[in-house]
This record gives structure tokens, sequence and C-alpha cells, in this order.
């Protein structure tokens, strides 16, 4: 897998959020049939495992996919990737380099890679993207009711075609209850023009016409506050156009809506900022709420909007998430190692998300399972806190008992929590300062 991710920094810029379906986009001859991933034969390029992330003028490798050639060869978090090759990531676009990495051919791929002031060198096969997902008993799905392809999951290899509908029809459900709808494969508010999301979907790369962008975002982190939305920076002309908006946030209740133009931020024209400035207004290591004035401009319209702000949110960033609730503030080193989404219902509790290696993956947990209790406790008797506390990340290494509905059947599932050192040790990888790698790997930083 080659997919741009973000980095550990609590406000940061990064180059547009390029998945397999950039590449596709870009080297696809017939691109009719090759629109997204949906890994049905029509476009699964070939790739050495890494994912990575850019800020504009280097490329670095964020993880390896367990199992994967560049896992095996013993390519580690941290390191930067110099050339592909061939290809010199100094000289070229990251769009260039990244045809250089992924290819529509098995071929293996050399990598230059600089790992703190050694200078490697490494030949890494390449196997379909596909293939990545069965190395770790994983398969790559798509939900029902996007028909292009583009919410793609990597779910459990027994996840059932019926569940997942089941779980993209809570994801309706969840979606219109807080006042949003689908656009170009994206949750946005009920409000939003169409043409106004067609234009973010250009500056994000889905045309040869897109012009560079990069993403204005936050991270989750305690005392941070902001107005959960993210945005795309254009330079040439300077523009920052909203991309993503958090349900139930401040920047929705203000009104704000994707493809809405920001001319100013208290008072502070953004043609006049750097990037860093730009971030720094809009969040705050604070720990009281504040408010920021945007001057925007919508259509022919322009107009001032006030936003208050709270403590800030992950954003989806692409798809519509819902987390029972905020990570604690110092939390456990124990965790199941899945994701719940809440809000339908009084105590619903329903899986998005089953992360490879965990205890809950072990143990047979499948997105779209309705979590009805934990430890015997009803789930309509538990707050977010709670269910965050003793589910998601328990104190200590105790067997959780979960009863789930899968399909209106009960199933009974027996979980014992690992740290993320142990999951990962029982394939035969481990933690490092820059997270799980090869146990070739070493901590040493850049």
């Amino acid at each position: 897998m080659t997919t741009l991710m973000r980095s550990g920094a609590a406000a940061v810029i990064v180059i547009l959020t390029v998945t397999h379906w950039l590449y596709c986009q870009v080297e696809a001859k017939a691109p009719s049939s090759c629109v997204a991933p949906a890994y049905f034969g029509t476009c699964d390029p070939f790739v050495p495992g890494t994912n990575i992330g850019d800020n504009g003028k280097t490329t670095q490798v964020i993880s390896a996919w367990p199992a994967g050639p560049a896992d095996k060869a013993g390519i580690c978090p941290g390191d930067e990737i110099l050339a592909a090759g061939g290809v010199l990531r100094s000289s070229h676009s990251f769009r260039e380099f990244l045809r250089a990495i992924v290819s529509d051919q098995p071929t293996p791929v050399d990598l230059k890679i600089q790992r703190g002031t050694q200078i490697l060198e490494f030949h890494v096969p390449r196997v379909r993207e596909s293939t990545l997902a069965e190395l770790s008993e994983q398969k790559y799905a798509r939900l029902m009711y996007f028909p292009d392809g583009e919410r793609l999951l990597t779910v459990p290899l027994d996840e059932s075609t019926e569940e997942l509908k089941a779980f993209g029809d809570y994801e309706l459900q969840l979606g219109q209850r807080y006042g949003f709808k689908l656009a170009e494969g994206h949750w946005v508010p009920q409000a939003t023009p169409e043409d106004r999301f067609k234009q973010v979907e250009e500056f994000l790369g889905h045309t040869p016409s897109a012009r560079f962008v990069m993403r204005l975002y936050h991270l989750t982190g305690r005392g941070w506050y902001g107005p959960d939305f993210s945005a795309l920076l254009l330079k040439d002309p300077r523009q920052l156009l909203v991309e993503l908006i958090e349900p139930a946030s401040p920047a929705y209740s203000a009104g704000l809506l994707p493809g809405d133009e920001i001319l100013e931020i208290d008072g502070r024209p953004v043609a006049g900022l750097d990037q860093k400035q730009l971030s720094d207004l809009m969040l705050k290591p604070d720990e009281h709420a504040w408010q920021v004035t945007l001057r925007i401009r919508r259509g022919a319209s322009e107009m001032t909007l006030g936003l208050k702000t709270e403590p800030t949110k992950d954003l989806g960033l692409g798809h519509f998430v819902f987390k029972a609730s905020k990570m604690p503030g110092k939390p456990s080193p124990y965790a199941l190692g899945a994701e719940v989404v809440t809000g339908v219902g009084p105590g619903e509790a329903v899986v998005s998300q089953v992360t490879y290696p965990s205890a809950a993956f072990r143990a047979g947990l499948l997105v779209g399972d309705r979590i009805v209790t934990v430890n015997g406790k009803p789930t309509d008797q538990l707050t977010p806190d709670q269910l965050t506390s003793e589910l998601l990340y328990p104190a200590s290494a105790f067997e959780i008992t979960l009863d789930i509905s899968r399909l209106g059947r009960r199933v009974r599932l027996r979980i014992v929590p690992l740290t993320a050192a142990e999951a990962e040790a029982e394939i035969d990888r481990k933690m490092t300062a820059h997270g799980p790698a090869s146990a070739l790997c070493t901590d040493a930083p850049l």
C-alpha cells in the first residue's frame, strides 16, 4: 500500500491526501474503468507496501504493511525515501514520485533510503495491494452505498457482505440524523451545494486541472481547542477552501460549508499568512474555549461567521466517523483494537474498525457488530466515557466479555486486551519510536 498519512504534530500541513486512487487517476489509460480502488480487477496496482507521508519536499515512511515486501526487506517507520527506481524525490513532484513507487507491473523497485546518517539501498518486490491485505488475514471491501467504490475498508477475511451492508445502512442513518448527505463519496452538511463540493474534489486531485493543494488539519490532543474543520490551501492563486466539517461541531453550528473560501481569520487576510500562522490561528493549546471570526466567500456573496471552539475531535478526513468518545488524556497501554460509533439509538455501539494485529481481531470481532453488553452491563447503561474506559482502553489485561448482535444473531466473545507491543509481537514485529515495525528495524530516531 502507498497511502499518504498524517504526521504526529499537533497542527500540521500535508500535501493532498493521496491514496492508491491517485495513481489510478494519473496512470489509467481508461479513467472510466479505474476511478477508485474497488479491487475487483479494475484497479489493483502493484506496490512495495509502504504507507508514506509527504510535506511537499520529502517523502517519509509512516509504516510498512505487516508481512509485505517492504516490511520483510527491513524498511522502517521514519525512513526518508530519497529515490525510487532512480527517480529523485528532490527533483520531482510527489505525483511524479508516486508513479515511480507504484506500478501496473509486478516488477521490483529500487528504493534509496536515508535513516539517520545512513544511506541505504533496498531492492523491493511489488505485489498487488489486495495481496497485502490477504497477507494479514484481511481483505478490501467497499460499503454498498458507494457505487464507485471510494468508501473502501480493510476488514477481516471472514467479514460477510451482509454485515457490511448492515453497517452501511447504519452509517446512512447516522449521517442523516446529524444533517449530513453524501457528495462525491464524502459526508457533507445537507446545505452544501453540489457545485461547491465538486470544486473541492477538483482541488483534491480528481481532475488533471487540479492545482497544488496543501491540507490544514489538526489531530486530537488533550488541551487543544479548535472549530473542527479541515481546509485546503491553494498556492496559486492563494486560496483557503473549507474541505470537511465535523458533525455537531462549532463549524457545523455556525453554518460553514465545504467549498467556502476563507478570506480572513480574525481580521487577518489569508493571502498574507504562511501555513504555520494559519494553523496557529485555528488551533490553540488552551484549556478553555475561545472564538474565531472568519470572513468567507460563498459563491458571489461574502459573509462573516463567528465560530466558538471546543476540545478537538479527530476528523474523519474522507468519510463519516463518529467515535464513542475522545481518547482519555492518559490512555491505558491496553487496548481492544477496535473503533466504535454511536448515535442512532440509545445505547447503540457499533464496531466501525478492527485493527490488525489486535486482541479484537484475534477474537473475531467484525465491522458492523452491535455491542449489546460489556462485562454484563447493557450499553444503554454506559456513557461514552465508560465505553472508552471499559471497552476500548481497559485499565488492565483482565478478560472482557462482549455480547454482540451480528445480523440479529447473538454472539458472545471473550477478549483479553493486549498492549501494542504484545499485539505486534504475535506477528513477529515490534514497536519502535516511530511505530509498529519489522523486527529488523531499530529505534534510532532520524
